[in-house]
């Protein structure tokens, strides 16, 4: 039988709420419940009796770890101004504590101030992430730095395929992971498997085929049909997770760069596609001959080994000595390594058209033009003519006497 002042002590300590479905923890049932926890008898001995030096039970070390703390007051233990909860009582203060579904941090807010028991943190995180409320409306958790991709070990190693949408028009991004080389593909036959298929067909005959291609989860390209023709052509197809368009995070930052240059372009109030396809090759044109921040090269430069040749070139003065004595070296070199040499003066058989016939007429050397052009003397029709190498046969005879003599009198 409950005395009038244990009752009063009972409502004064509750947690009562009007539309409560179960009843609450009392400090009669918390004292009804350490009398007969066995932990809790055995660590109140201990606080009466004194504690030993060492603790070999792993559940009564909790308690000798914070013994100065503890203290026993009407029948409850209590740690400073919390009451320990025993055993059996544990699971009804957490779903105390939980029925409002405030998360995890309010959860432990409220129990510091009222209550404690060895691994309550730990408790109050299972119970929470346990319950499936919670979990269908808890936010997503803070986004993880994006791990980069390892760096490719050349060109055309690793390429990253996305797609691009500009109103109607959708265009496919080709970047290369090394050097950044960016391409983009008008799809005007639809965005179909066959026809990324074509696209990239035409891309793979100019580069070659990568080793490895990287794309979303579109779901006309990780398709069975996508994956054999990578298969076959021995390219290791990879995707990234659905809904984490990050994980294709080149491709996707292409598609922000050719989507600035679409709308720069459509500014300009363009309508002929024509022209907007001309205008986007200038952009990447500029593009890929301007030093990118990563790489800190020229994607032309990590793709071919070199600048390309752009208009802002011709302002930089050149040296005609060196230019021209690089063209005579090379002419002088070209000359030698040819098989057919002429020389001023020496007899040929020229290649002689008239009358859409073809034929081969003698004739002199009167001057070399260029690297295998040459100024050739024809003394049957009494004419110079400028014929090629190919043109142009030795002649083995000896006999010059009717050529010079006609020469001479064309001079």
């Amino acid at each position: 039988m409950c005395s009038d002042s244990d009752k009063e002590f009972d409502s004064l300590c509750a947690l009562n709420f009007l539309d409560s479905v179960s009843s609450a923890v009392t400090a009669q049932e918390i004292k009804k419940a350490t009398e007969a926890d066995s932990i809790l008898k055995t660590v109140i001995k201990y606080m009466n009796k004194g504690w030993p030096r060492k603790i070999k039970c792993k559940s009564v070390q909790p308690y000798y770890n914070c013994r100065s703390d503890l203290q026993f007051e009407n029948g409850s233990l209590l740690r400073g101004h919390k009451v320990v909860i025993p055993l059996s009582l544990r699971d009804r203060m957490l779903n105390e504590l939980h029925n409002t579904h405030l998360g995890i941090v309010k959860m432990k807010c409220n129990a510091r101030s009222r209550m404690w028991w060895p691994g309550i943190d730990h408790d109050i995180e299972r119970c929470a992430g346990a319950c499936m409320a919670c979990v269908a409306l808890r936010p997503a958790p803070p986004r993880e730095p994006p791990a980069p991709w390892p760096r490719a070990p050349h060109p055309w190693h690793r390429v990253h395929i996305d797609y691009m949408t500009i109103g109607q028009k959708v265009y496919l991004i080709v970047v290369d992971s090394y050097s950044k080389w960016v391409d983009c593909i008008f799809m005007q036959n639809g965005t179909s498997t066959q026809s990324l298929i074509a696209k990239l067909k035409y891309i793979f005959s100019l580069f070659g085929l990568p080793k490895v291609l990287v794309s979303d989860n579109d779901v006309k390209i990780h398709c069975a049909e996508f994956k054999s023709f990578c298969s076959n052509n021995g390219i290791k197809y990879m995707n990234s997770p659905v809904y984490h368009a990050n994980s294709n995070g080149q491709a996707e930052n292409s598609v922000r760069t050719c989507k600035r240059m679409l709308k720069y372009i459509l500014r300009e109030n363009i309508s002929s596609m024509y022209d907007i396809h001309e205008k986007l090759l200038n952009y990447l044109f500029v593009y890929r001959n301007t030093v990118h921040c990563t790489t800190g090269e020229t994607p032309a430069k990590l793709m071919f080994g070199r600048e390309l040749r752009t208009r802002l070139d011709l302002i930089i003065p050149t040296d005609s000595s060196n230019t021209a004595d690089a063209e005579d070296n090379s002419i002088a070199t070209a000359v030698c390594t040819h098989r057919r040499i002429f020389q001023v003066n020496e007899k040929v058989w020229a290649r002689w058209y008239s009358a859409r016939k073809e034929t081969w007429e003698l004739g002199i050397i009167k001057q070399k033009i260029g690297n295998k052009m040459f100024q050739v003397y024809v003394s049957k029709y009494d004419s110079l003519c400028i014929r090629h190498v190919d043109q142009l046969l030795k002649y083995k005879g000896k006999h010059l006497d009717n050529l010079i003599q006609g020469e001479n009198n064309v001079k």
